[in-house]
């Protein structure tokens, strides 16, 4: 016999019989340790605490009077996948700005089963348990009935009181009750001594809304209908001669959103809300009941009943004649606090009494005061009046700080650290925290006191979490490095004569005392290349370099002394030891044996610089087959005996690919610290950063300038060369790097740079070029929020000499999203949507597996989202973690002016040049575009070569003009797109989907068709616009029920952001202006919205000029058979050699569309071919030489290897002739292949 553990469910069956409540009585303990966090006192309410998923009623015991009315608690059941019903309590408070606990208890039961595995019982104890837990079941099971008969004999009370006073007010009849008996007296006539002393009797007589005297046995009253929005009755208030109240509520929340209309709002376009009757028969009677006046009773149900309206009644415009609560100095005024609350929710507009120079005794509040003390004449002035108007800023923090102004002792704490919140979201770029607290403190009225010790540690606190977010960014968090299978050794850097920290020289011998993944983070300029790699790699038997960017290869091949793949032929590959290559060039098959073995798979060291960013390029970067090359890095990286990842930005990402690519294996983690506290960073906006260039060139100053936007550094070298005719300007760019110029400063930037007086350099080199001579005077960076933060910093540190930065920053609002696992959930659901009735069960299980690709890509995309939503701040945050010496740059308001009037006339010169240049040239056939396109490096010519030939043959305009080049550089392809996914018919996109599928393109990458064209059509029906026409109209009810049903729920979100349907969906913060989405939506088409009135009601509808112009390029296409959904039915690329134990499936060239990327300099802009090496004069040359030597033996690729830049010239300029060049050919490779035959031997 064996003594079986019980399983955790036979456990809590045992221990406490499954019971939730038995559970929560074991545990009060935990439970009154959670309330106390909120103040709420457990003991005290424990015995009433209903497990039924809703508010506890009642008054909440609490432990601080200042909490009362302040929390709430909430008590449910929840079940495990098992089975298992545990309790769990939450406990709230809203005091302070909000704070919440919780009791779990799955998780305490979890716990009391491991600490009493192996511990037994004996039967006595047991059975005294269970005796305890039925009677305390019992007791409660009594409690709990007794409760409920009691709730309902008040219920069935309270009902026979609420019939009463309305058969009473409908019929007329008397109704006696317990002790209390309810009369109708007849119709008000306006002599009660409410409206008498409230000068309201004129609006009884103005027969506008039904008044009823009546009694009960509180006195006489006037009685007044109450009802919701759609007009059904919910009881009365009654008006007393000096207090008022409702009658009697059946259920709780009976009266949310009750009202009553003074006037006639069925024709009405527009109305006044107020709080109080008194009131808005005071603003009927000033307005001459011009407009209808609704009742709302008091601020709270006023927002209710103003949502109400907007949800039912969207084409009714409010007005808001709020109470001015000035004289409740602890209470604070609530009425104009909710006045600006309802116009920054809803845009109702607001209007206040001002009781200046008048009798404030009687502590005036609303237009009836006003009427009492000044008449209706001044009450009828103030309404109109602007100086009356109350309006919300747009800014969260301006909004936070206006509603502080109002706030009184009890609720200036709370407010203030409302504020304190939404102004360290502006923290450092637009407010530093000094300013933050100072702001509040001002906005803080003199007579009110509040806890400013609170509201600076809260300031601080958030200072500190935003802090360690951005550093998280570009470093390491403790919870990673205190992973197991992490040794993280940290050193201090040496610090040089020029301020830089450089490594030190125990970090080469640490490196060389270990195996496996080692990760090297060091600060940029710290001489990682020359002081670690290049030795690391010349102790090594085989070793490759590997980095994410071709232009870094030639000059990396040059400092390290080892081959470089672009000159390396594939019979030179067996006899190559060392190597450095771009990571997109891994999977070429040059570098496979005959067994298919990859030359990459067989070195003992490999070393990748910049590891970070050579990971997400290679999962979200311009890759041709990035699966494949992810599978050929990760296959490399299983084989080596020593991986080297340097990089200042390594982070827990870098550990995360790590762990994925040697499972198991223990990762090593070497930090370099040091700050930067020698260099300054002064902060501004863009248009003053532009400024300063043009300023500084002005005066004669040599400028280096990093800019991430290639449009914005076209304006800036064009407003340079037209107004500093002297300065020698370079710009760096994508379309520049085949320039003679700007491809000798790439080879040599420190020679180079001194030949110009101003060089703007764009992210084509936002790391590897690295300038150690000290030219320039100043070093200005731009930044639009193009590239993530982290790259932004390697951007402007490439002068290692700088020591003084000014930044200029744009602010970008446009959010992403940031959790990887519901940019996940998302995609699986268009998966599920798009292979139903495809594919078998067991498919679709094994297309939900994440690869290793997927699971990088992920996190890439998760992570850059995460650092561009706030990329401002984080970029300054970054430099402030890692010790710059931030502050911001004053500005003058008329420089700035000067400097946009000076862009606007730059991007005019822009814009005309390239249009010339598009003009100029000759539309290149197909090979010639092909060849081009694969071109690693283009002139600004054939760039403009490709694009021609993309607007004459995929939107098929002729006559080319500006109008149509902007709208191709505005992504005008993609739109062309979407409206031919829209107008398709199913059996099209799904073709398109199972052509995916077919070739295994994994979820990440897949260009789900089928769903979101359902998406869109079922948008469009909504909308009741014919999606083949354009035609039909539709109102904000239509819009929001699109958008209510396109993002019902989270699931529905997340399957909307994967597909980027229309504007980014916040799941905790839906749009607020449904019409604003659907124009967001639309956008996607490339169509815009216009609007029209009729019968007081917006009509809106797609602008027909703007769908006749997108129509005609669709139907164009059609006609000529081109669409976006054609199938390149291909078979998938060759797999890399099973050895490598990937199981990532492999994924096509991205042809399904056919589309290319032009004119843009993003990172992230297009797919380049590295496999298509040389360009310009090579390119011919190269088809001359094969030409040449096609009847010999010699390959082509010796052929090119042999010849110089000379050669080249000299082949094309026709001053070599073939026999000349054949004979030298075979001559070089008879004495090759004799060489190559002398080392096989040895």
């Amino acid at each position: 016999m064996t003594n079986k553990k019980p399983s955790l469910i036979e456990f809590y069956q045992t221990r406490f019989n499954s019971d939730p409540y038995a559970l929560l009585d074991f545990f009060s303990a935990e439970v009154s340790d959670a309330a106390a966090e909120v103040k709420v006192d457990w003991q005290k309410i424990a015995s009433d605490i209903v497990l039924d998923d809703k508010k506890m009623r009642g008054k909440i015991p609490v432990t601080e009077k200042s909490y009362t009315g302040k929390v709430a608690v909430y008590g449910s059941i929840k079940t495990t996948r098992s089975g298992i019903a545990y309790p769990h309590i939450a406990f709230h408070t809203a005091k302070d700005g909000g704070h919440a606990s919780s009791f779990n208890g799955y998780a305490e039961l979890l716990e009391l089963y491991k600490r009493e595995q192996g511990v037994e019982v004996d039967a006595e104890t047991v059975s005294t348990r269970k005796r305890e837990q039925d009677e305390k079941r019992k007791a409660r099971e009594t409690r709990q009935a007794a409760k409920a008969e009691k709730d309902q004999k008040d219920r069935a009370r309270r009902h026979a009181e609420h019939c009463a006073y309305q058969e009473s007010f409908c019929t007329g009849a008397t109704k006696q009750l317990y002790r209390n008996t309810v009369e109708h007296l007849g119709d008000e006539d306006g002599s009660a001594p409410y409206f008498v002393r409230k000068r309201i009797s004129d609006i009884v007589s103005a027969g506008v809304i039904h008044l009823v005297r009546m009694r009960d046995r509180d006195g006489e009253f006037t009685a007044i209908e109450l009802h919701n929005v759609h007009g059904d009755y919910l009881g009365l208030q009654r008006l007393y001669d000096n207090f008022k109240k409702y009658t009697v509520a059946v259920d709780d929340h009976q009266f949310d959103g009750a009202h009553c209309v003074i006037g006639n709002l069925e024709l009405a376009e527009q109305a006044y809300i107020t709080e109080g009757f008194a009131t808005s028969a005071s603003v009927w009677l000033a307005t001459e009941g011009k407009l209808p006046v609704i009742v709302a009773m008091n601020a709270d149900n006023l927002k209710k009943v103003i949502a109400d309206y907007r949800k039912h009644h969207p084409e009714l415009r409010l007005i808001n004649a709020a109470d001015n609560d000035a004289f409740k100095p602890h209470a604070g005024n609530k009425g104009l606090i909710t006045a600006l609350e309802l116009n920054k929710t809803t845009g109702v507009r607001a209007v206040y009494p001002i009781f200046d120079d008048l009798d404030c005794s009687g502590q005036p509040t609303d237009f009836n005061d006003l009427h009492c003390l000044a008449g209706l004449e001044e009450v009828a002035r103030q309404i109109k009046a602007k100086t009356n108007r109350l309006a919300a800023s747009s800014h969260y923090f301006d909004y936070c700080l206006q509603r502080l102004k109002f706030a009184g002792t009890n609720t200036a704490t709370e407010e203030a650290l409302k504020a304190a919140s939404a102004g360290m979201l502006l923290c450092p770029i637009v407010h530093s925290t000094q300013d933050i607290g100072m702001l509040i403190d001002m906005a803080v009225p003199k007579t009110v006191q509040y806890n400013r010790f609170k509201v600076q540690s809260r300031i601080l606190w958030l200072a500190k979490g935003k802090l360690s977010r951005a550093k998280g960014l570009r470093s390491f968090t403790p919870q990673a490095l205190n992973s197991p299978d992490v040794n993280y050794i940290q050193l201090a850097g040496e610090v040089a004569e020029h301020g830089n920290v450089t490594l030190p020289t125990s970090v080469l011998d640490m490196v060389e005392s270990l195996q496996g993944c080692i990760i090297v983070r060091s600060p940029m300029g710290s001489g990682k290349t020359e002081n670690l790699i290049r030795p690391v790699m010349q102790n090594a038997v085989k070793a490759a370099y590997l980095a994410h960017r071709i232009s870094l290869i030639g000059d990396a091949s040059n400092r390290l002394q080892i081959a470089n793949y672009q000159d390396t032929m594939s019979s030179e590959i067996p006899y190559i030891s060392h190597m450095a290559c771009c990571v997109n060039s891994i999977i070429n098959p040059k570098f496979s044996n005959a067994d298919g073995l990859n030359w990459f798979a067989t070195v003992d060291t490999l070393c990748i610089d910049e590891a970070s960013q050579v990971v997400r390029h290679t999962a979200n970067g311009p890759v041709d087959n990035p699966v494949r090359v992810m599978d050929g890095l990760v296959s490399a990286i299983r084989a080596s005996n020593r991986i080297l990842l340097c990089d200042a930005d390594a982070n827990d990402s870098l550990i995360d690919f790590c762990r994925m690519a040697r499972p198991g294996e223990p990762i090593h983690v070497i930090e370099v610290t040091g700050n930067c506290n020698h260099i300054s960073a002064l902060h501004t906006d863009i248009d003053s950063a532009f400024g300063e260039v043009i300023r500084l060139a002005h005066d004669g100053q040599r400028v280096l300038v990093a800019n991430d936007s290639a449009k914005d550094g076209k304006k800036m070298a064009e407003v340079l060369r037209q107004t500093v005719k002297d300065a020698k300007v370079l710009h760096v760019h994508k379309d520049s790097k085949a320039d003679s110029d700007v491809e000798a400063f790439l080879a040599s930037p420190n020679t180079e740079c001194a030949k110009y007086d101003v060089i703007i350099y764009s992210p084509a080199i936002s790391s590897g070029v690295s300038i150690t001579s000290a030219h320039f005077d100043h070093h200005v960076s731009i930044f639009h929020g193009v590239v993530p933060p982290t790259d932004a910093v390697q951007m402007m540190r490439r002068d290692r000499t700088a020591r003084r930065y000014v930044i200029g920053i744009g602010i970008n609002t446009t959010q992403r999203e940031t959790d990887r696992e519901a940019i996940y959930r998302g995609l699986v659901a268009a998966d599920e949507f798009t292979v139903d009735f495809e594919e078998t069960d067991e498919e679709i299980i094994l297309r939900r597996q994440k690869t290793i690709f997927d699971e990088v890509r992920l996190a890439s995309i998760a992570e850059e989202n995460k650092a561009r939503n706030d990329f401002a701040n984080n970029l300054l945050l970054i430099l402030i973690a890692e010790g710059y010496q931030v502050s911001k740059l004053s500005t003058c308001d008329e420089e700035v002016a000067v400097a946009r009037k000076l862009k606007k006339w730059g991007k005019q010169i822009v814009e005309q040049k390239r249009f010339e240049l598009v003009m100029a040239q000759v539309t290149p056939d197909e090979e010639t575009f092909q060849r081009l396109s694969r071109s690693e490096l283009r002139s600004e010519a054939e760039s403009a070569q490709i694009d021609r030939y993309q607007i004459e043959t995929q939107l098929l305009v002729e006559d080319i003009d500006p109008e149509i080049i902007a709208f191709y550089d505005d992504m005008g392809l993609k739109k062309v797109a979407a409206l031919e996914l829209l107008q398709s018919t199913e059996a099209e996109a799904a073709a398109y989907d199972r052509v995916q599928i077919k070739n295994k393109v994994v979820i990440t990458k897949h260009n789900y068709k089928k769903v979101a064209r359902h998406l869109y059509r079922a948008i469009f029906s909504t909308l009741g616009v014919n999606p083949d026409t354009g035609e039909g109209e539709f109102t904000h009810n239509e819009c929001r029920a699109a958008m209510a049903e396109t993002l019902k729920d989270k699931a529905a979100i997340e399957l909307y952001n994967a597909l980027r349907i229309g504007p980014h969906a916040n799941p905790h913060s839906l749009p607020k202006d449904a019409t604003t989405w659907i124009k967001g939506v639309m956008a996607r088409f490339g169509l815009t919205i216009c609007k029209r009135k009729t019968g007081g009601k917006n009509r809106l509808y797609i602008n027909s000029s703007n769908w006749d112009y997108m129509a005609s390029i669709v139907n164009r296409r059609r006609e000529n058979g081109i669409s976006s959904l054609q199938i390149h039915d291909q078979a998938a690329p060759a797999p890399l050699r099973p050895a490598a134990g990937l199981n990532a499936p492999a994924i096509p060239a991205e042809a399904f569309g056919g589309e290319a990327c032009a004119g843009r300099d993003s990172l992230q802009s297009e797919v380049i071919n590295t496999d298509g090496k040389y360009p310009h004069v090579k390119d011919r040359v190269i088809r001359i030489v094969s030409k040449f030597i096609s009847d010999t033996e010699i390959p082509t690729e010796f052929a090119i290897a042999q010849l110089s830049r000379q050669d080249f010239e000299d082949i094309d300029g026709g001053r070599i002739s073939r026999g000349e060049l054949v004979d030298l050919l075979r001559q070089r490779y008879h004495e090759r292949k004799a060489r190559l035959i002398v080392n096989a031997r040895h």
